[in-house]
């Protein structure tokens, strides 16, 4: 995966934009130097704590994830916001924070591990993660966003055993092409 940081420190303020990918944040809270991750138009600000933020350029949405402490997701624009705690995640999407399933503390960014824990997310979602390990490309066509949703480990050493197995519990095909491209379709 290919992630892309700016970081900015003045007035102050610890502040790391999110240009692309994920990233891991483990953090010393300090009032006096607040941190602060930008993605998009989401900002998540550290309250003590160790989180994820996942910025999914396909979307254009914004995962965070609280491993220990809590983090404040809010949006730029219009002001909304909440607050996380162990467990807890949150998703921001064209200027609104809305809280997600919980997931068990221990899977917040287990991609450091070399594994990937999908929790009911989409067909679409759980392809576009697992892709993002791949070495070649990797399509979907035609429509899968109305299929259920999926919940997975998954090792991110192995992209391509992974999406196999995830066709092998859902409605999709994929299909192996010279180059490495793989495409993804749903099943007739």
């Amino acid at each position: 995966m290919r992630t892309q940081l700016a970081v900015h420190y003045e007035h102050g303020a610890r502040t790391v934009a999110l240009l692309r990918g994920r990233a891991w944040f483990d953090v010393r809270h300090d009032a006096e130097h607040p941190f602060r991750v930008e993605a998009a138009g989401s900002v998540a600000e550290d309250i003590g704590t160790a989180f994820e933020i996942d910025r999914r350029l396909t979307d254009e949405s914004v995962e965070t994830s609280v491993q220990s402490g809590s983090v404040r997701v809010s949006s730029r624009n219009n002001g909304s916001s909440v607050i996380l705690t162990v467990g807890q995640r949150a998703v921001w999407r064209g200027d609104h924070v809305s809280r997600e399933t919980d997931i068990a503390p221990d899977s917040v960014a287990s991609w450091r591990d070399g594994q990937l824990m999908l929790t009911s997310v989409s067909v679409r979602s759980a392809v576009q993660t697992i892709a993002r390990y791949r070495d070649g490309r990797t399509f979907i066509i035609g429509n899968i966003d109305d299929l259920p949703p999926v919940t997975a480990l998954v090792d991110a050493r192995r992209p391509d055993d992974a999406l196999a197995a995830l066709a092998s519990g859902t409605s999709i095909n994929i299909y192996r092409l010279p180059g490495g491209i793989v495409i993804v379709r749903r099943k007739n």
